[in-house]
């Protein structure tokens, strides 16, 4: 009997062997990618970033840049309508399984905030609100003057992002947000008292499970972020190695590996699973900017993925990663 049996080629056996390395290493990859959005009118709607396609696991809006002492303004003015139309987008990524949350804080330049104290963090403050309506009517001034009582940070979060509710107008609707990530870049005080206020709203709502993430820098430890993440309720812990040259690929890897088992030490007894944070392009940050290719060979294999601290990588931001395609060349071996 004549043997029907054939031999790959060569280009045909080159194709399988590379698929079952890409499988190998996808089986392998244990992690999530979260990314910031909202920075640039160019990166798309946040329905964009969550489309069938996506490479994330969690979206943060960024940024709510100017709050404390009673006071909270919150605004997406590179998206036009974005407050309008990301309602729905929000509640499409959730459809899709994608975690979206509100990121507080920011780098230096993208506003004013502060917890002035403990009870801004946690308390009830007063804070009013007046309109002022004047008709002429038989010479009679009519003023209407309304009250609306505020609250402290924590509340204002919780009753218009989370699931809350209240008599002011919720910024996204209906739509309820998964979650509050602490982007802290500047000196104040009060953080670990919202975490702690927050997760104690998280716990009374069990309908639905809300994260906490903290994006500190990576020099250990975190001026901002310190007592925070030790206070072990953050889910996530987004370590920025970036623009900070002690904690760059480019300049001592030796710094780099040290400074990602620091934080695994740090956070092996915390609720908290370690990001590591890279920009999505050379642009996206002012030093730090890794080659997917150098990120995959070297930064990634620091840790091991079988390590339960282990999460992920975040990236920086939807915008360069929408340009580079960063998120996608290093999603197989997260």
């Amino acid at each position: 009997m004549a043997d029907h049996r054939q031999l790959l080629t060569p280009p045909l056996a080159m194709f399988y062997l590379v698929l079952m390395i890409v499988l190998i290493n996808g089986s392998q990859a244990a992690g999530i990618i979260s990314v910031y959005w909202g920075l640039n009118a160019s990166e798309g709607t946040l329905a964009d970033a969550c489309g069938t396609s996506s490479n994330y696991s969690i979206v943060n809006i960024a940024f709510l840049s100017k709050f404390g002492n009673g006071t909270a303004v919150f605004n997406l003015t590179n998206h036009c309508n974005a407050t309008a139309d990301a309602g729905d987008d929000i509640k499409a990524c959730q459809k899709q399984g994608i975690k979206v949350l509100l990121s507080i804080g920011g780098h230096n330049g993208s506003g004013s905030y502060k917890l002035s104290s403990a009870d801004d963090a946690r308390q009830a403050l007063a804070g009013f609100i007046i309109i002022v309506v004047s008709c002429l009517i038989s010479l009679i001034f009519i003023l209407i003057l309304v009250y609306v009582a505020c609250s402290s940070f924590a509340t204002y979060l919780w009753d218009h992002y989370l699931g809350g509710e209240s008599y002011c107008d919720r910024p996204f609707g209906d739509a309820v947000l998964d979650g509050i990530d602490f982007a802290i870049e500047k000196k104040s005080k009060y953080w670990d008292e919202l975490a702690r206020k927050l997760s104690s709203f998280y716990k009374q709502q069990k309908k639905k499970a809300y994260l906490l993430t903290a994006a500190p820098q990576c020099p250990f430890p975190d001026p901002y972020l310190k007592d925070a993440i030790n206070t072990s309720l953050f889910d996530y812990v987004s370590v920025q190695f970036y623009n900070h040259e002690q904690c760059e690929f480019k300049y001592n890897f030796d710094n780099v590996k040290a400074s990602i088992q620091q934080w695994v030490t740090h956070i092996k007894d915390f609720n908290s699973l370690l990001l590591l944070g890279f920009p999505a392009a050379k642009e996206a940050a002012d030093s730090g900017y890794v080659m997917p290719q150098d990120l995959v060979e070297e930064e990634l294999k620091v840790i091991d993925h079988d390590n339960p601290k282990y999460g992920g990588v975040t990236v920086w931001n939807r915008y360069y990663d929408k340009l580079s395609n960063f998120s996608a060349l290093i999603k197989p071996y997260v």
